[in-house]
This record gives structure tokens, sequence and C-alpha cells, in this order.
């Protein structure tokens, strides 16, 4: 179903910067190229399996230099994946090309002509380890101390609040979702009252 007229423009403007996904293509002139899928796919490959393949290799020479090159990426890739979800929320719904560039960005991390784990890890990663690591060092060992402690208890208080705070969140988002559903609902219903009184003042005119 495609939006005509004064609907497709509320449309637009109502879900302008929201990240929302509408079917109709004049509200995304820019199309994706490659889907969540295929990215997941092609992903796979180039930042799983050629990497696990050259640290095998790595692991069976005797240079120190591959295994720095790609023990830095596993780590320079770790965290990648521990932060990718904020973006993907934010970006992938109306970037054009969000998932060419997520290729683009791991392709530069892996390359050794760019070398672009290693530029990450020296330009940002020592320097803060070297800043944080007694730090980070102490709230390990913290954390180690509380689990040799920890009863079965305190996994049962424990598994009681997260599941708490998963519910809330969910019941957050089916709010909003059903919020921005009505107000969809009523820029249609606008929409369609608006076209119906110029399709009356046309013919009236005519």
């Amino acid at each position: 179903m495609r939006c005509q007229g004064s609907i497709c423009m509320d449309l637009r403007n109502l879900f302008h910067g929201v990240g929302t996904r509408l079917p109709d293509r004049r509200l995304h002139p820019l199309k994706m190229i490659l889907g969540s899928w295929s990215y997941v796919l092609l992903s796979t490959a180039l930042a799983l399996l050629y990497p696990t393949y050259c640290s095998l290799k790595a692991l069976r020479t005797p240079k120190k230099e591959d295994d720095v090159q790609w023990l830095t990426y596993w780590v320079v890739y770790a965290i990648f994946r521990t932060v990718e979800f904020a973006p993907d929320l934010v970006l992938s719904a109306w970037c054009p090309l969000y998932y060419e560039l997520k290729l683009g960005l791991l392709f530069w991390l892996i390359s050794p002509y760019f070398e672009g784990a290693s530029v990450i890890y020296i330009k940002y990663l020592d320097p803060w380890l070297e800043k944080n690591e007694a730090q980070v060092d102490s709230m390990i060992g913290e954390a180690k101390a509380k689990l040799k402690t920890l009863r079965s208890e305190d996994l049962a208080k424990y598994g009681a609040m997260a599941y708490t705070a998963v519910a809330g969140a969910q019941k957050q988002v089916s709010k909003a979702a059903e919020t921005v559903t009505e107000k969809a609902k009523e820029v249609v219903a606008e929409g369609a009252k608006k076209d119906g009184e110029e399709t009356a003042e046309t013919d009236k005119d005519k």
C-alpha cells in the first residue's frame, strides 16, 4: 500500500528522525544495498571466519608479529561487538548504506594495509588501559571475591532483579510502540480527511 497526498507528507513528518521503517519507497529514496541478513553472512565471513583462519596460521609460526596483529584485532573486534547495538538501534533504520559502512569498517580493521585495529589500539585503547589498569584490576578482584561468597539465595535475588528490569523495559518499549501506532492512525485519519475535503472542493469547483 502506497501513501498518497497529504497522508504521505504527514507520515514523513511524524516518523522523521524516529528511526522507524516505513514501506513507502519515497520515504527512503536512498535504499540499502545490503539487508540485515546479508550483512550477517558477509560480516561473519569477513570478521570471524577469515580472522580465525589467520589466527590459527599465526599460532603455527614462530614469528611474534602475526600473533600481536591478530590478538590486537580480536580485542578491538570484541569491543566493536559490545557497543555496536547502540548505533544499530539508532542508525540502521534511516542511515543510507549503514550496513555497507559497517562492512567497510570491519575491512579497515582487518586489512594488513590499513591496520585499523592497530591504529585504534595504539591511539585509544593502550593509553586508556595504562591510565586505568590498576582500577580495573581492583574491580575484577572485588568481583572475584564476591563470587566466592555468593550463595544460592543471592543468585535468586539477582535473577529476580534482572527479570524485573527486563520486564519493565519490555513494557516501556511496548507502550512506546502503541503510542507511535496511535499517532500514526491519527495522522492517517487526518490525511484522509484532508484529501476528502480537497476532493470535495475540487468537485465543487467543477
